[in-house]
This record gives C-alpha cells, sequence and structure tokens, in this order.
C-alpha cells in the first residue's frame, strides 16, 4: 500500500475506460465513484445546489460544486485526479498513518541497557519521560497533493509521446491500452512512482512496431521478444560486463539499473545528419480589469433628437485607467535539439529585470550554475522537445510600469450609459512592434447577466470592425479576421435588452423614472488572442553555445521562437 496503488482512466462520462492495478487488495472503480458521488453530493448539499441535474460528470468544470484536487475516499483510502485533454486520470492512493516512529539500533541497544540496569522498580516518571522520548522520535506524515500533480504530468507527456499524439483520446486508450499497461508498469514500482523519464522508458520499452508483430502472430515469438529489446542488446556493459562490472552496476542508484545510462534523460550514441537546437519563449498573459464607470450629464438626458437616447450626452472625460486586480505572466522556455554525442549547451538570456519568482527547471540544469551566474542555463539536453524552465512575472510587484508588459492587444470596457443605463462600450487595439506581423484569432467573449426567461440580448448601436454574433443564451462573441492587423483600434457600443423588447423605446413609457434605473451590464468580457514574434514580458534569448560533447567543425543551426497565449484576459 503506497502513494499510487491504482490508475483509473475515464471518459467524459465517467465511463471506465482503463485501469491499471498496482496493489489487489485496491477497491474496484465502482467503489470510488460511489465515494466520489457521495462526496460531491454532500458538497451541494451544503451550498444549496441541486445536483441532479447539473452535472453529467464527477469532474466537470462547474465551479459551484468541485471536488478537490485529492479526496479522502473512506480511511483506508483516497483518490487524486486530474483531466488531461479529453479524458480524467485517477489514481487510488492508501491512506498512512499520521506519523510513523522512528527508532535507531543505537537506541533499542541503549533502551536493553537501561531496561536490565533498572531493573523492575521503574518509577512512574520514568514511563512518562520514555513517552515523551518516544513522541519525539515520531515523524509526521501527510500526503502532498503536488506529489500526484506531478506524475499526472509525467503520465501525460511520456503517454503522448509513445503514442505520437498530442490529444489524448478514449480511442487512443483503448486502442494502445496494451502500451499504457507497460508504460504504467516501469513508471509505478512498489506503489510509488520509479523511472518517469521518457528517454529511459524508450530504452527499457520495446518499439511498437515489434508489439503490433507479437500481438498479431505467435510465429517466432522468442525472436521478436528478444529483438524488441535491443536497446539493452546494444550495450556492451549490460550484457557482456564480467563480475567486477556486475557487480559495480549493482551499486549504482536503483533507477538507472535497468538502461545502464547514467544521463537518464538522454540516449547515448546519438548521431544526426542535420545538427540543430530550436528555443520557444511561450508567455500567457491573466489580467483582470474591475469594473469602470462613465460619468453623463443629467441635464441632457432627454434629448428630442433621438427616440431612446443620444450618445452625445455621454461625457467624453472617462476616468483613469484602474488598477487591474491580476496582473501575472506565466513564462517557460521551450527547448528542442537533434545534437550528435553528449553537448553542453549554455543559454543566455535577458530578463529585463523581472523578478522571476522560484522558476522551475528541467532537471538536466546545472542548477550551480544558475544560481551563480542568473540569467544562464548550462544543461545536457533531452533527445527530444521539453521544458527547460518555467516562471512566474508578478506585474504589480515590480516598480516598473505594468501596462508596458500586457501583450499588443489592449482593451477597455465603459457600462452604465444611456437614460436605462444600460449601454456599454468596449475600445479595442492592438499595438504595433516590428517583430509582429498580425494577432491571430483575436475574439472577445461578452457574458451577459444571468436571467431567466425571457433572456438578455445586445442590440448593437455601434461596431467598427468584426463580427458579433451569438455563441449561447448568455454569451455573444465579438470576432475578428484569422489574422488581425497590428495597430488597428475598434469600437463595439451596444444596449442589454431583455429579448422581448429589443426595440421598445422606454422614453414612450410615462412611469420610467430614470433616477431609478439599476445599471445593466455585462458580467465580464474575456480578451483571448495569440501572437507570434514577442512575448509580454520582453525576455529574448541573447546567445545559445555549445560549450563541450560536441564536434567543434560542425555549425549547428540555431532558431528562436517567441510566442504569446492569453489566460484570464477578463474585463469587469
Amino acid at each position: 500500500m503506497g502513494l499510487i496503488d491504482a490508475v483509473f482512466i475515464l471518459d467524459d462520462k465517467d465511463s471506465l475506460v482503463f485501469e491499471h492495478i498496482v496493489n489487489s487488495s485496491s477497491p474496484t472503480y465502482d467503489y470510488v465513484h460511489a465515494q466520489l458521488l457521495r462526496s460531491k453530493r454532500e458538497l451541494a448539499t451544503n451550498k444549496g445546489i441541486d445536483l441532479s441535474e447539473k452535472t453529467k460528470s464527477l469532474f466537470d468544470e462547474d465551479s459551484s460544486v468541485s471536488l478537490e484536487c485529492v479526496v479522502r475516499l473512506d480511511s483506508n483510502w483516497l483518490i487524486a485526479w486530474n483531466r488531461v485533454d479529453n479524458v480524467c486520470i485517477l489514481a487510488l492512493g492508501s491512506v498512512e498513518p499520521g506519523y510513523i516512529e522512528v527508532y535507531s539500533d543505537d537506541e533499542e541497544e541503549e533502551g536493553e541497557e537501561g531496561d536490565n540496569e533498572a531493573g523492575q522498580d521503574e518509577t512512574d516518571s520514568q514511563q512518562v519521560m520514555k513517552q515523551n522520548a518516544s513522541k519525539d522520535r515520531s515523524v509526521s506524515y501527510s500526503v502532498n497533493p503536488m506529489q500526484y500533480l506531478q506524475f499526472f504530468k509525467d503520465f501525460a507527456f511520456v503517454t503522448k509521446a509513445f503514442l505520437e499524439t498530442d490529444t489524448l483520446t478514449v480511442s487512443d486508450i483503448e486502442s494502445y491500452s496494451y502500451r499504457i499497461a507497460m508504460i504504467l508498469q516501469e513508471m509505478i514500482d512498489a506503489s510509488y512512482p520509479y523511472i518517469t523519464d521518457l528517454n529511459q522508458l524508450r530504452e527499457l520499452l520495446p518499439d511498437n512496431s515489434i508489439i503490433k508483430k507479437i500481438i498479431s502472430t505467435t510465429r517466432q515469438l522468442q525472436r521478436s521478444a528478444t529483438s524488441s529489446l535491443h536497446p539493452m542488446n546494444q550495450r556492451p556493459h549490460a550484457s557482456q560486463a564480467t563480475n567486477s562490472n556486475t557487480m559495480f552496476v549493482t551499486k549504482k542508484a536503483s533507477i538507472f539499473e535497468k538502461s545502464g545510462n547514467e544521463i537518464p534523460w538522454r540516449a547515448v550514441n546519438l548521431q544526426y545528419t542535420q545538427n540543430e537546437m530550436l528555443v520557444d519563449v511561450i508567455e500567457r498573459i491573466d489580467y483582470i480589469i474591475p469594473s469602470t464607470g462613465t460619468s453623463i450629464r443629467r441635464e441632457s438626458q432627454f434629448n428630442p433628437s433621438s427616440a431612446y437616447y443620444d450618445l452625445q450626452t455621454v461625457n467624453e472625460k472617462r476616468s483613469k485607467r484602474v488598477l487591474p486586480t491580476v496582473a501575472n505572466i506565466q513564462g517557460k522556455i521551450e527547448f528542442k535539439s537533434s545534437l550528435s554525442g553528449m553537448p553542453t549547451i549554455q543559454m543566455i538570456f535577458d530578463s529585463v529585470h523581472h523578478h522571476l519568482g522560484i522558476p522551475t527547471f528541467h532537471k538536466c540544469v546545472d542548477l550551480p550554475s544558475w544560481i551563480s551566474k542568473k540569467q544562464i542555463l548550462e544543461f545536457i539536453p533531452p533527445d527530444e522537445k521539453f521544458t527547460l524552465m518555467e516562471y512566474n512575472i508578478d506585474l504589480l510587484e515590480e516598480k516598473s510600469n505594468y501596462s508596458n508588459f500586457i501583450g499588443l492587444v489592449d482593451a477597455e470596457m465603459t457600462t452604465g450609459l444611456g437614460i436605462a443605463r444600460n449601454a456599454f462600450e468596449i475600445r479595442l487595439r492592438t499595438n504595433l512592434l516590428p517583430t509582429v506581423e498580425n494577432v491571430e484569432d483575436l475574439k472577445l467573449d461578452i457574458y451577459l447577466p444571468r436571467a431567466t426567461s425571457p433572456g438578455y440580448t445586445i442590440k448593437v448601436l455601434r461596431i467598427t470592425k468584426g463580427n458579433l454574433q451569438m455563441k449561447r443564451n448568455d454569451c455573444y462573441e465579438w470576432i475578428f479576421d484569422k489574422e488581425t492587423v497590428t495597430g488597428l483600434s475598434c469600437t463595439l457600443k451596444g444596449e442589454i435588452r431583455f429579448e422581448d423588447q429589443i426595440d421598445a423605446d422606454f422614453t414612450d413609457d410615462p412611469s420610467f423614472d430614470p433616477s431609478k434605473v439599476k445599471v445593466v451590464k455585462p458580467r465580464f468580457v474575456r480578451v483571448s488572442y495569440r501572437s507570434k514574434g514577442s512575448v509580454p514580458s520582453g525576455i529574448t534569448v541573447k546567445a545559445v553555445k555549445v560549450l563541450s560533447g560536441f564536434s567543434s567543425k560542425v555549425k549547428p543551426y540555431k532558431g528562436v521562437k517567441y510566442t504569446t497565449l492569453t489566460g484570464d484576459y477578463i474585463l469587469r
């Protein structure tokens, strides 16, 4: 019993697609599902929510009733879960005791000698002292959810690489269940994560074409099974080593025993005809702006030139840009190399004086060099694309102007316009940058207030670029071209009305009192886009060098690409 005693993979309806049992005493998935359903119903009951018609899956994205990432099923078992593309992965583990007694051999011997000397005359006070000493030797133990999250991340990455897919689907899991079972057999040992590195797993597991041949026919089964382990047969120290060498290998760390490679993330004896190094700097911006308003000249509310109201009554002097509640950049540097031998790479980048928080690195990075030199990474790269570094920049904690680092697209929304105070205006700009030609997939999702029948709709007053269309009952999309030029400035003005009052004129109603009207505005607007050629923080890679382990006569191709994505870019 340990951290991972079983792994279950589910579809979007919580149906079991694949299971891998590590511990035979593990409960079935039916029991796990029943306990999770009970836990979610308890959460819904405590919040006064009817769960019967609200969810089709225990792990849906309904934020009102959501399960924790690690859920305790009973006194013996707990479950951790994580969504990966179109499937949900569950890891079943056992509940460990709250503390573990730890004794050394010396302590036991001292305890025996003391007992012999004292005999049977030990007093009550001495007993209490021994009990307190025993408590001091206890080590507390608790489950860290990050252990499960890291396992899910490694498992998803390895599985996608072996199945040669970018997205895990139910059909992939069903078609290659034998492959996934072999992966988990190596990744989990004694109910704990064991070998999780992709390159080492590639050395240990047979080629997929060999497996298909074995499954399709039993002819020459022994020969096929032997040839499928060709990476191990090619290693002289694993199959042809002397007894003394074998004893030496046994003394090494157990994680290297099977593959025999002291650098598990990179295969040995790699040779390429075309050597290259490719760097991807990717940043995602999270930017949440609180609600702002516009003042209205009350003396000009009823303008006879308009049946409803004249937008000229809006005071053009808008309030200053308010401080965002969130201004955050999440970045990562991905690296892909096709280099012969065992090269040591040095990457130098400019952080533009940003504080990168507490960055995380791939295990190939030489941490002492980073600590001593900063902005310089030295590493022996794996033989595939990998995430070299991840960092986080909180723009609100920096002394510099946060508005200079929010990306190419700048948007602001003003609400409470008009006599009925149900009009809003969104202004959007795409900034000019020499390294960026256009902005891709630019759109704004406008979420309307929740209402029963009849629902709300938007009456467009002015739109200077793009198209406005309904996405669903409470959401509209302001969509632009696939590629939108930089330097663009556009405006969307609209009114939020009930569906059955789309053409109503409130000034015709004698009971209409503008002083008692409440503001009707969008709940929030979500901005999304992507661009290539720059990142919001301005971080750049200055140089990529090969320090050693590579022929000086060969000059590898070097390329750097910058990509900007949006996370929670929201106007309220």
